[in-house]
């Protein structure tokens, strides 16, 4: 039997299912069991298993601990929107920029452009998991990717970190919460009040993006040596973006670059 036709029980997906959702907050519904089978059946083949129900049954032993993320890997790889189709810009109401970073050999007609941000991923994962119980709080953190004249490459590779909030109730004050958070960790209190100059480290200045409500976003600066750097954005996502990707809970965005403090 070829590793593409390995069979898997209604019982394995749920299984399988659960362990993702648990480990990644990826929710996988009953239409995405041919394609767990597909991503999975090779996998499984050359580990020496019998079939999806020995896979299982090594999942859920101590020993299969470290087995849980390669599924995880493995099941996600198209879907980590490590690439960029232009509709993902016109879901958050933005132009595509020219020029852009474009991929010589893409892995698909639709799938151009390297990524400059990490947001439509975050709310993308949102969209799938709108059947789950509210409220959620997904992150990543990952390279993107810009032109520049500096590097040797032409390209700049920047390591960001980006975190969405959903929920009846979510809102400007719950991202800017978890800014706090990690701005705590990384040694980088924030000011207590928004936008304040008081020898802090960060502050915080409005600015405007489709993608955003008006009057619910700022741009996030933070001092790195002598001066003040742009470090990111946050803000609560505009109603016509929830609509465009079918997110029906209001939902708060931040984003980070790591690079500029790592």
């Amino acid at each position: 039997m070829p590793s593409s036709d390995l069979a898997i029980s209604p019982r394995d997906f749920d299984f399988l299912s659960r362990l993702v959702y648990d480990r990644s907050r990826i929710c996988l519904g009953p239409e995405k069991q041919p394609l767990v089978a597909g991503r999975l059946a090779r996998h499984i083949r050359s580990l020496g298993c019998t079939g999806f129900a020995d896979y299982c049954g090594r999942l859920a032993t101590p020993a299969g601990a470290d087995e849980i993320d390669v599924v995880i890997d493995l099941i996600t790889t198209n879907h980590t929107h490590f690439f960029r189709e232009r509709e993902h810009f016109e879901l958050l109401g933005l132009a595509v920029r020219e020029p852009r970073v474009r991929l010589e050999n893409p892995i698909s007609v639709e799938q151009t452009m390297a990524r400059e941000q990490l947001i439509t991923g975050l709310l993308s994962t949102l969209r799938v998991n709108t059947t789950r119980e509210m409220p959620q709080q997904v992150f990543e953190s990952g390279d993107c990717f810009e032109l520049s004249d500096e590097m040797e490459t032409g390209v700049r590779t920047r390591r960001k970190l980006a975190a969405a909030l959903a929920g009846p109730r979510v809102g400007y004050t719950d991202a800017k919460q978890v800014l706090d958070a990690l701005a705590r960790e990384l040694s980088h209190p924030m000011p207590p009040v928004p936008g304040a100059s008081n020898g802090r480290d960060l502050r915080f200045e409005p600015f405007e993006s489709p993608t955003f409500i008006p009057g619910r976003c700022a741009r996030i600066l933070i001092r790195a040596g002598n001066s003040q750097v742009v470090w990111g954005m946050l803000g609560e996502v505009h109603p016509a973006v929830l609509e465009s990707f079918g997110i029906g809970q209001p939902t708060a965005l931040l984003e980070v670059d790591l690079g500029v403090l790592l």
